[in-house]
């Protein structure tokens, strides 16, 4: 066990508070009326059977409460002045990080259609208001890029049509066609409607073949016309520019008749 330090406070009564002199002089103990315990004749304080000064101060610290000090607390040291924290501003207490406004720009919705509206489709007669949801890509000038992209296109849309088309047991028909595709017409149809109306659906596909087939000879036509006529113009050409070349040979063939002449008759030019 630790010994520990035992601190006693006594408390002096006003009256009896000891004053000591101006001049720094001996104190009189006699002249304060108090009784220096050490000197006290213990024997004259028996006699006169009042308790000695001694006794008063061993009953006073008896009665005085005490306080009682750890010895750890002791053996810390003096305590070191408490850093500051600086207080946290009202703009760091208060920030938030802020809100993707630009985000909600590019949203699209009924009051700010970033891209636009799909075009060519309707319900019924009436125009169909459907936002787009990317910007449109640009055209692809080669044929063959084309094709292709056309191709994976449709398998892309094919799939989510079959998908729809039987989650909702719906009626569905899609068809489409490239220009310059190899293969013939694409086209699906959901099983309900392949169910519903088989032979209208049959019929349905070949008139759509023969408007697709239609366009596509008339574009062939017309390239093939175009063809014809650019070729034609082109021989157009080649024979004209034979002509201005024959015609000039024959003129610079005339010239040179003409100065023979000339010599022969003694002829000069003025």
């Amino acid at each position: 066990m630790q010994p520990q330090v035992v601190v006693e406070i006594t408390t002096v009564p006003e009256s009896e508070a000891i004053s000591f002199p101006a001049d720094g002089g001996p104190l009189d103990l006699q002249e304060t009326g108090t009784v220096n315990p050490c000197t006290e004749d213990p024997e004259a304080a028996q006699e006169s059977g009042a308790p000695s000064a001694l006794e008063h101060m061993i009953e006073d610290a008896a009665t005085t409460p005490t306080s009682v000090i750890d010895p750890a607390l002791l053996a810390i040291g003096p305590s070191q002045p408490m850093e500051t924290i600086p207080a946290q501003t009202a703009s760091a207490r208060t920030s938030r990080s802020p809100s993707p406004h630009g985000a909600d720009r590019d949203r699209p919705t009924s009051y700010n259609p970033v891209h636009g509206y799909v075009e060519g489709v309707k319900r019924g007669n009436e125009d169909w208001h459907v936002l787009r949801t990317k910007g449109m890509r640009p055209l692809i000038s080669e044929s063959s890029k084309a094709a292709k992209r056309f191709s994976r296109g449709m398998e892309d849309i094919t799939i989510r049509s079959e998908r729809l088309s039987i989650e909702t047991n719906s009626w569905m028909f899609v068809a489409a066609q490239h220009p310059n595709a190899n293969g013939q017409l694409i086209h699906y149809t959901s099983p309900r409607l392949r169910r519903d109306a088989r032979e209208d659906t049959v019929t349905f596909v070949r008139q759509f073949s023969v408007i697709i087939n239609g366009l596509v000879h008339a574009r062939r036509k017309d390239a093939l016309e175009m063809g014809k006529a650019l070729e034609t113009s082109r021989q157009e050409v080649v024979e004209k520019a034979a002509l201005v070349q024959s015609q000039g040979e024959e003129i610079r063939s005339k010239d040179d008749l003409i100065s023979k002449y000339k010599a022969i008759l003694g002829l000069t030019a003025e």
